[in-house]
């Protein structure tokens, strides 16, 4: 049995109807359009030689000619991650420290950014009109995945650092819910913990943001719900 050798037509004069393949392996095999088992020679067409014999002054050339198969197309390739981090700078909204390490924390931990989603909490900034919410003055660092969003509230009279506020898509209303990141997060855990019942979930995000250096709230410091105002 015959084992095809892959390689490569170099040369291919269509007047004389013969051309030569170079092998993989380096050597040359000259071939003529007789035994070609596909329609038309061109020059870079990849081939497979059918075996070999010698020709004219002891020149290898091809028994039989074939089409290799064409290489499968390639995978597209995944779409490059969003920083959210860089969404907020382009923003040109002012953040404290520790949403700003969030942030940076997302981009670097995708189990963090898991867990997260996990609570209802899905990382991606933009502005107010993105999400047709009339409310410009909210910079909207997270949406709960029913529609309603989170973000920092600034009409103008806020002192930094900026509240955060809950925008509710279902009356347009809006709620400040805490007067800084580090009240919200412990807020966003607490209300987690009672309502999702996944306490291993909200022990490893608030040990991951502890770690980054977010001062956290004791847990339990809150009994309201995060849709509630204070």
């Amino acid at each position: 049995m015959l084992v095809p050798r892959e390689g490569t037509i170099i040369e291919f004069d269509s007047s004389g109807g013969v051309g030569t393949i170079e092998l993989d392996q380096g050597e040359h095999v000259r071939f003529g359009y007789s035994v070609c088992r596909f329609a038309l020679p061109t020059v870079g067409l990849r081939v497979k030689v059918i075996g070999t014999e010698p020709g004219f002054r002891g020149v290898l050339k091809a028994r039989a000619v074939e089409e290799s198969a064409p290489a499968p197309p390639l995978a597209p390739a995944p779409p490059a991650r969003t920083s959210r981090l860089a969404q907020w700078q382009a923003l040109g909204v002012a953040a404290e420290p520790a949403l700003l390490a969030l942030l940076r924390a997302v981009d670097e931990d995708a189990t963090l950014l898991a867990d997260l989603e996990r609570m209802s909490f899905e990382v991606e900034p933009m502005a107010a009109a993105d999400i047709d919410c009339d409310h410009h003055a909210l910079t909207i660092v997270a949406m709960d995945g029913f529609g309603n969003a989170f973000g920092l509230w600034n009409d103008g009279t806020s002192t930094e650092p900026l509240p955060w506020a809950l925008y509710s898509h279902e009356d347009d209303g809006l709620t400040v819910l805490a007067v800084n990141t580090a009240e919200f997060l412990s807020l966003l855990l607490d209300h987690f913990t009672c309502n999702q019942g996944e306490p291993e979930v909200a022990l490893r995000v608030r040990s991951r943001l502890e770690t980054i250096g977010v001062v956290l709230q004791p847990a339990g410091a809150h009994q309201r719900s995060l849709y509630e105002a204070p």
